[in-house]
């Protein structure tokens, strides 16, 4: 039997390929750019929301039992597999550099098949752990013991470690002569063995008995384990004991239904069924969905909906307030939406301070949509309920706009520094694709920010009571109601308020700092007032808007006076909206300009 050493498969792969190159996802140049903004949503929230995780599990002496010992070992096959595949992926879409060296490839092949055989023997055993838990409650802290558990997690991590090896080492035989375009974002074992010159019948055989004893064994132990599992459910005589008993299993179903389908589709068919473009979308399933949908951590609150107080119990009141909101939300869309038609129809007006006015007047328009509407549809609704995933989804976009504000609001006081401090290098600084790049950023920090918050309330109970006394679904008021401990979740806002709200409040006092300076050296009035003209609308806007935010969410829970809270929460939430385009448009001259031709024309239009 001949031993082929390394340096005989370094010498044998040197007179073939020595890089590929990756067809990746679309030609399209204006597709790519929005596939590259998509994945990267995608990939920073399977980072952010895995980590999350792990962190919660960690920091919860609660949560230290054997199925969230396996969740955190799923969390970190999540992150690790998504690694290996993504960020290529992104490089090759914003730099249309689409090549790969050969050993890039042979990494990620081995790197990725090492993950994904990992998990599949991880949800297998996540499945018998349920097994144990729900067939046999009194042994499963015998079953499931600690020696038990770090043992199998460790066995599962060798045995993808082996099969890996196996598959790559004999990747490494096989030529690539005739062509270097691999169909495919990666470098995955089915479009290599597509692309090979040489006989790839070992390399299918091997990748079928593997398919056969970690994807259809494992599949077929998961599938008996709930057999066994539901004809135990099926024996509970209360229906809550039965929804507690489902409960415990069902995300990890989901996840295996999903996960088992498309690898078992891709890996077990033969060569010649492969079908490029279809195996793109299948792989994109197993290699980047399924990192984001194994992150549903299950609430387990007796409550499924909360009752919003509101602003006013007196029907009185309720009329006035129904009335003025409906003027304050109407006001702010036609603002907002005013401005943004204003900027977009004004070629004057595309610069980038006005680039980010348009992005501040979004924000504005999602905040107080997030918010008002809600609102007034409870003022004459006979119940003032709102859903528990309703009110998560209220929680995940206010925290969106709000996160997203306080960066925009700090690069727009950088951009003022940069025109005022350095007017001859302003053009080079704010060039286009660093405002895009910039802008881009902060709603991606945005939106990671309020993924934390969201996930960390998710996992809140709520036993006790269920009336949130606040007009929408925030943060402090749902800390005070939730009957679980919340001191990881206040620890995580006071983070974030210091890191996002006073750094974003230092950067802004830095950047006027600056430009103070300089206002003070022009020698004439007439510079001067010009000069602080330009900055004038937006330092009020940011010390009416930092002053609430900090003021809210920066004190500790024991300190929260929810009938006081309410009254700033109005202050940011729905005055900022409305007084963002009175502010803008009524102390800058371009706009005023630029909204008496966009109304003007749309006047001269209809006569």
């Amino acid at each position: 039997m001949k031993v082929i050493s390394i340096r005989d498969i370094d010498m044998k792969n040197q007179s073939t390929a020595m890089e590929f190159t990756l067809v990746s996802l679309s030609s399209s140049l204006e597709l790519q750019t929005l596939l590259f903004w998509v994945f990267t949503f995608i990939y920073a929230t399977a980072l952010a929301g895995n980590f999350l995780l792990i962190f919660t599990i960690c920091s919860c002496r609660k949560l230290h039992t054997p199925m969230y010992f396996l969740l955190i070992n799923l969390s970190l096959v999540n992150v690790f597999s998504i690694s290996v595949t993504t960020p290529k992926l992104l490089q090759t879409l914003w730099t249309h550099t689409k090549t790969i060296s050969f050993y890039g490839c042979i990494t990620q092949v081995y790197l990725f098949i090492w993950a994904l055989g990992t998990e599949i023997f991880l949800l297998s055993f996540m499945a018998f752990d349920r097994y144990v838990a729900i067939c046999n409650p009194l042994q499963y802290t015998v079953i499931m013991r600690k020696e038990v558990c770090f043992g199998i997690a460790s066995g599962v991590w060798v045995a993808g470690m082996g099969n890996s090896a196996i598959h790559t080492v004999l990747v490494l035989q096989l030529s690539f002569c005739n062509s270097n375009i691999i169909n495919h974002f990666f470098c995955d074992l089915p479009p290599l063995l597509e692309l090979a010159s040489s006989d790839t019948s070992l390399n299918e055989t091997m990748a079928l008995v593997a398919d056969v004893i970690f994807g259809i064994g494992s599949c077929g132990l998961t599938l008996i384990s709930y057999l066994f599992i539901m004809r135990a459910i099926f024996r509970i005589r209360s229906t809550e004991g039965k929804k507690k008993a489902f409960s415990t299993c069902s995300s990890h179903l989901i996840v295996v239904s999903f996960y088992f389908f498309s690898i078992i589709y891709t890996y077990i068919r033969p060569s010649s069924d492969y079908s490029p473009d279809k195996d793109k979308f299948v792989s994109l399933l197993y290699t980047v969905v399924c990192r984001v949908t194994v992150l549903e951590m299950k609430n387990h609150s007796t409550i499924t909906e909360f009752i919003l107080e509101g602003l006013s119990s007196s029907p009185e009141h309720q009329i006035f307030i129904f009335w003025a909101f409906t003027f304050i939300y109407t006001a702010a869309l036609v603002g907002n939406v005013l401005i943004i038609l204003a900027i977009c129809t004004c070629s004057k007006l595309h610069t980038p301070m006005y680039f980010l006015l348009i992005n501040l007047s979004i924000i504005n328009v999602c905040s107080i949509s997030v918010t008002v509407p809600k609102m007034l549809q409870s003022i004459f609704a006979p119940r003032k309920t709102i859903a528990l995933p309703g009110c998560i989804a209220q929680v995940f976009l206010f925290t969106l706009a709000l996160g997203t504000e306080l960066l925009l609001l700090a690069f727009m006081a950088f951009d003022r520094y940069a025109a005022i401090c350095h007017p001859f290098q302003y053009s080079s600084i704010m060039r286009t694709e660093f405002c895009i790049g910039a802008m881009a950023g902060l709603w991606l920090i945005g939106l990671v920010n309020s993924a934390v918050h969201t996930g960390l309330v998710a996992q809140l109970s709520f036993c006790n009571s269920n009336i949130i006394n606040h007009f929408f679904c925030e943060l402090p008021p749902m800390f005070k109601i939730s009957c679980s401990d919340t001191s990881l979740n206040e620890m995580m806002v006071f983070a974030a308020s210091v890191l996002i709200a006073i750094g974003s409040c230092a950067l802004t006092l830095t950047s006027y700092g600056f430009i103070l300076r300089t206002i003070v050296k022009i020698r004439s009035t007439e510079g001067k007032k010009k000069a602080f003209s330009t900055c004038s609308s937006h330092l009020l806007v940011v010390s009416f808007y930092y002053s609430t935010i900090i003021y809210t969410f920066l004190r500790p829970a024991s300190a929260y006076s929810l009938e006081e809270d309410k009254v700033i929460a109005i202050l940011y939430s729905v005055v900022t909206p409305v007084l963002n385009p009175l502010i803008y448009s009524l102390r800058n001259t371009d706009v005023k300009e630029a909204l008496a031709k966009l109304v003007g024309r749309r006047l001269f239009q209809r006569e």
